[in-house]
């Protein structure tokens, strides 16, 4: 912060007062917050430094948190461009069966559009009921055959944990 009378003089038509400049930090510098009285030509007090640093780091906040959603959103990408690049049928799903990501070849092999499969529980498509039962059972399956009403698939699935317990 700076507080420090304005470079221009009177005889400029600028008038004298105090410019107040708070750095925006998220990381690096990414912006500032610039608040002047030059035509008040009053002085800044010790709350208005506080005011503005409590603002400057509640942007700083909002943007780390964008960076952070950014990034979160560009690893989603890459995941779902490369589950989609996988050949075999390839479904994920939440700790409450809720189906959270399916690519192409596994809406093509079950004759389900992708769109109706992510965000629908598995044991809710009917035509997938077999698969659900089986996956209720046991959740770790190496193999094992699941026969649906258009063909039958040789499925492999394996619980993901964090920490001890199972969350999809």
């Amino acid at each position: 912060t700076s507080e420090s009378p304005a470079a221009t003089s009177r005889s400029e038509g600028r008038p004298r007062g105090a410019e107040l400049v708070v750095p925006i930090r998220s990381g690096e510098m990414r912006g500032a917050i610039y608040v002047d009285k030059l035509r008040r030509a009053g002085q800044f007090r010790d709350e208005d430094f506080q005011f503005a640093a409590v603002v400057a780091e509640s942007f700083a906040l909002a943007l780390g948190r964008l960076d952070a959603r950014e990034q979160e959103r560009a690893l989603h990408q890459k995941l779902a461009v490369t589950i989609d690049a996988i050949r075999e049928g390839v479904v994920a799903c939440d700790e409450n069966g809720v189906v959270t990501a399916a690519n192409a070849a596994a809406a093509r092999m079950l004759k389900i559009a992708t769109t109706d499969l992510i965000g629908v529980k598995l044991e809710r498509i009917t035509s997938l009921g077999p698969l659900a039962a089986q996956l209720a059972r046991n959740p770790r399956l190496d193999g094992a055959v699941v026969r649906l009403a258009h063909a039958s698939f040789v499925v492999s699935s394996r619980p993901r944990s964090a920490g001890t317990s199972a969350n999809g």
